[in-house]
């Protein structure tokens, strides 16, 4: 993963408790969300509490976390450790299972199925589209119970074999409802 000056000016400014260096083989320290789901796009927007905290979906959380940037989960993406056990206490406090919280048995997050980057995935791209994201359907959970996250937010794809399949007939479609006029549109048969 590329880390840039401005990944590490970024992080400064919005995870401020989140450390790590050019050449840092982590990202280690306290992921702060400050979020809530916009309702139509299913997107997450972050601030304030002061500024967004009106929103129905408004979530206000943190979590230890330590991001191995050359340590790859089975999707490709660095793994991303709940150092802070927080999923743990969350899974006993609402009966939800741990894999249901889209965690494996060391602790550390599915992140989901990776994706080409064009240009290359950058530090704060990663933690922007990925982390906090995944972190705030966590906290939502927490708040508002597994039901509501899944009927709420964006949605999730199965475990396993199950899940792989549901992402590739989803990219399938996504290729499939492209226009035909562009010569370069690729088309599956």
């Amino acid at each position: 993963m590329l880390i840039t000056w401005d990944d590490i000016q970024w992080l400064g400014e919005h995870q401020p408790r989140l450390k790590t260096g050019l050449n840092a083989p982590s990202v280690i320290g306290v992921l702060e969300i400050s979020a809530y789901c916009e309702e139509i796009a299913k997107r997450l927007i972050t601030g304030r509490r002061s500024a967004i905290g009106h929103q129905s979906t408004f979530v206000e959380a943190e979590f230890p976390i330590d991001i191995q940037l050359n340590n790859r989960d089975e999707n490709g993406w660095p793994r991303v450790y709940d150092i802070g056990q927080m999923h743990r206490q969350i899974s006993r406090q609402h009966g939800i299972g741990i894999p249901d919280l889209h965690f494996y048995p060391d602790s550390h997050a599915c992140l989901g199925f990776t994706y080409p980057w064009d240009p290359p995935l950058t530090l704060r791209h990663f933690i922007a589209e990925l982390v906090e994201p995944f972190f705030y359907r966590l906290a939502y959970v927490d708040l508002y119970g597994l039901k509501a996250a899944r009927t709420d937010l964006w949605p999730e794809y199965s475990h396993g074999k199950k899940g792989r399949t549901e992402h590739a007939l989803e990219v399938r479609r996504g290729l499939e409802g492209r226009t035909g006029d562009d010569p370069d549109t690729p088309h599956l048969h």
